[in-house]
């Protein structure tokens, strides 16, 4: 499966390259390893068109993944943000962090998304963790494929969207509500 990892950059990038070699032994392809090699001191002297540049590229990372995997340990918006991006592109989104108590993971622990994994680690579970995670994952990954809509159920959709639930998700919703009524009959 292609994996798309991420992390702060302000985090421990020795850490991530461990992750990132840990995903590829486990039969994996890692798409980007930005988070283990970009400097965090660089990034702040980008343009706003280079950060531009990079955003577009981060968008299109996600929709070629199979699977993210964010380390969270040390966590910013812009994780957050790319975390959420996944979930809208209906991606399966592993988070793993270290626990501890100046860094617990608390509102995304309290996120119940069936897409999205909150998994601790320490150096000694790393593999197993991931191995647990990542087959959970496969498992979870979706089949795709296009649609041809009308013009008024795509605007209904498009409603949808702008009131800030997911089309994909509502369609699936709708689906799962139709499949429960056959089974009760």
């Amino acid at each position: 499966m292609k994996i798309h990892f991420m992390a702060d950059l302000q985090g421990d990038q020795e850490n991530y390259k461990r992750i990132i070699n840990c995903i590829r032994k486990l039969g994996h392809t890692v798409i980007t390893e930005h988070a283990a090699v970009r400097k965090y001191e660089d990034v702040k002297k980008e343009t706003l068109e280079e950060t531009q540049v990079y955003v577009k590229k981060m968008q299109n990372w996600l929709q070629q993944a199979d699977i993210v995997v964010v380390e969270t340990t040390t966590a910013g918006i812009s994780i957050g943000f790319e975390i959420a991006l996944a979930l809208q592109y209906g991606k399966q989104v592993i988070t793993i962090y270290k626990p501890n108590l100046e860094n617990k993971a608390y509102v995304i622990c309290g996120v119940d998304i069936e897409r999205l994994q909150v998994v601790t680690y320490n150096d000694d579970n790393l593999e197993a963790s991931l191995r647990l995670a990542l087959g959970y994952a496969q498992e979870q990954v979706k089949t795709r494929f296009t649609m041809i809509l009308s013009p008024d159920i795509n605007a209904y959709l498009n409603q949808i969207s702008r009131r800030g639930s997911n089309r994909s998700e509502y369609i699936r919703h709708l689906i799962r509500q139709d499949m429960k009524k056959k089974r009760q009959k």
